[in-house]
C-alpha cells in the first residue's frame, strides 16, 4: 500500500541539525524502499520580522547598545541587544537547516511549506485556521494600477 503511486509521505521537521539529519537518513530509507515522498514540512521555524536575520557584529551592538541607552537604562538596553542576537543568530541558523533540507529532497518549491515558531501551540479550529493560512497561502489578486480616460 505505501508503494501505490496514489500515497505519499509528508515528512515533517523542526529546523535543528539533529532533526535535518536524521529527516534526510529517513527520506532516503524511504526511496531505497520505493516509498513516494510528497512534500516536507519545516516547523518551528524561527523568523525574523523584517526577512533575512541580519549579521550581528560587534559592533552593530555597539550602536544598536548606544541608540538604545538613549531610551532605556544601560542594563535593559543590554538585555535588547543580546535578547535580538540570539533571536537574530536562531533565525539564520533555521534558514540554513530549512535551505538544507529542501535542496535534500527532490521536490518542488509548492510541495514544500516552512511554519514559522508560532507564539501558542494548536488546540482549536482557530489554530489549525492559523496553521492552513501559513501552510496553503491563498493566491492573492494582483492589483494593478492603470490610468484610462474616460
Amino acid at each position: 500500500l505505501l508503494r501505490d503511486p496514489s500515497c505519499g509521505f509528508v515528512l515533517v521537521a523542526g529546523p535543528d541539525p539533529e532533526q535535518v539529519r536524521r529527516t534526510v537518513v529517513f527520506w532516503e530509507r524511504l526511496r531505497s524502499d520505493r516509498i513516494h515522498l510528497a512534500g516536507l514540512v519545516v516547523n518551528r521555524v524561527q523568523t525574523w520580522p523584517a526577512g533575512s536575520a541580519p549579521e550581528t557584529s560587534a559592533e552593530a551592538q555597539g550602536v544598536a547598545r548606544s541608540w538604545l541607552e538613549r531610551h532605556f537604562d544601560a542594563t535593559n538596553a543590554e538585555r535588547l541587544v543580546d535578547a535580538a542576537s540570539r533571536h537574530a543568530a536562531l533565525a539564520r541558523r533555521d534558514a540554513q537547516m530549512s535551505e538544507q533540507l529542501e535542496k535534500a529532497l527532490p521536490l518542488t518549491a509548492s510541495e514544500m511549506h516552512r511554519i514559522p515558531l508560532l507564539s501558542e501551540d494548536i488546540h482549536t479550529l482557530e489554530g489549525l485556521s492559523r496553521l492552513r493560512a501559513h501552510m496553503f497561502e491563498e493566491a492573492k489578486p494582483q492589483v494593478t494600477s492603470s490610468s484610462s480616460e474616460a
